[in-house]
């Protein structure tokens, strides 16, 4: 983790790497709410937001 908060905790991120995987959960939230969050967490100072296309466990497509 490579991202430090303001009172000197880490933050999770992950980081893109060639033929690697990341196991999550994806949440389904307001654009309202993803707009507040992005505030809240200070979007474009530290971090970025990157949209990409999750496949399921079942080999479904998602965009996330």
């Amino acid at each position: 983790m490579n991202k430090r908060g303001k009172d000197g905790s880490a933050k999770a991120n992950i980081e893109s790497r060639q033929g690697e995987m990341v196991w999550g959960v994806v949440y389904g939230i307001a654009k309202s709410d993803i707009d507040r969050l992005d505030k809240y967490e200070s979007l474009g100072r530290g971090y970025r937001a990157d949209y990409l296309d999750v496949v399921t466990p079942d080999k479904k497509t998602i965009s996330a």
